[in-house]
């Protein structure tokens, strides 16, 4: 499991003080899980008891910075789950835009549109947990909430006004520790972008599953992968932590996995997540107010992440 965070809790703590007031109570730690397009960061929340993937707009599961990085620290402290870092459940009304600069570092260094890019903005910026850039204005944009303004194969530029967004506290030198007020400067990189295109979500298998046969012939594809010795590992061995995971963040990669396998199928996957190693007799407990289990809300969740749709 990994001994550090990916995140700077002081300087988070440090910054958030000093943040608008509507984001004081908007804060979830969160999990890596693998997912089609790279790593997810999955915001986590207790439940019944243990830490899981959930809807990052539910305000129920909000919590303060301190609170959202204490639950950090304790949780890689006890070597319970690998909560990784902590990020913030932004929505249209707190008024606070973040613009995500995928791809911003190339083999270590900013890039020059990007650096321009920060420059024109002047918010709040810091490097992101992997190797991108986001930058935090206070403002509004028109339309989706959530706006690709460019998407290539190694750099992207996305408008998030309704997102999880993660925070490192890895500030970039000369950006102010604040988040100012930014509407004229999102306005007019709004008008730049021009004929700006809608965030779409992640494509959901709609025909058959992408392994066709029994719940034997899922299996033997995912053995067979080239993530095999991992999923062998936790399907078949139960063996978490030897793969430097905690509980929690086991079933959600062991659930990711099979969703991909069942292609979106989430009865089957929780039949077969029920008959894997991981499964221990809280699974099957209600977790939830519409009394649903900790398998079937987790199932649920780590689908509504992925960009699955109910089926």
């Amino acid at each position: 499991m990994p001994s550090t965070l990916a995140c700077d809790p002081k300087a988070i703590m440090a910054l958030a003080s000093g943040w608008p007031g509507g984001l004081r109570r908007r804060w979830l730690p969160w999990i890596a899980i693998p997912r089609r397009n790279g790593v997810g960061k999955a915001p986590c929340a207790r439940v019944a008891g243990c830490w899981q993937v959930v809807d990052a707009f539910q305000a129920g599961h909000w919590l303060t910075a301190d609170e959202a990085l204490a639950a950090c620290v304790e949780a890689q402290r006890a070597r319970r789950t690998s909560l990784a870092g902590v990020g913030l459940a932004l929505t249209p009304d707190v008024g606070v835009v973040c613009l995500d600069l995928d791809g911003a570092y190339q083999e270590g260094h900013l890039t020059l549109e990007a650096q321009q890019t920060i420059t024109r903005l002047g918010g709040y910026t810091e490097r992101s947990v992997t190797s991108g850039v986001h930058v935090l204005l206070q403002g509004r944009i028109p339309g989706p909430v959530r706006r690709y303004l460019r998407k290539g194969p190694h750099e992207s530029q996305e408008l998030l006004a309704h997102s999880f967004v993660t925070v490192s506290g890895r500030r970039l030198d000369g950006s102010p520790r604040c988040i100012p007020c930014g509407q004229a400067v999102l306005d007019d990189l709004v008008r730049r972008a021009g004929s700006l295109r809608t965030h779409q979500p992640l494509p959901s298998p709609s025909g058959p599953s992408p392994v066709d046969g029994p719940d034997t012939a899922i299996l033997e594809a995912a053995r067979r992968s080239r993530g095999g010795h991992r999923f062998m590992a936790l399907y078949d061995e139960g063996a978490w932590s030897e793969q430097g995971l905690g509980r929690s963040e086991a079933d959600a990669s062991l659930i990711a996995a099979l969703l991909h396998f069942t292609g979106g199928d989430r009865t089957r996957t929780l039949r077969l997540f029920r008959a894997s190693a991981l499964y221990r007799a809280k699974t099957d407990r209600k977790a939830s107010s519409d009394s649903r289990t900790y398998a079937e809300l987790s199932v649920d969740n780590v689908a509504k992440f992925l960009g699955y749709a109910h089926r």
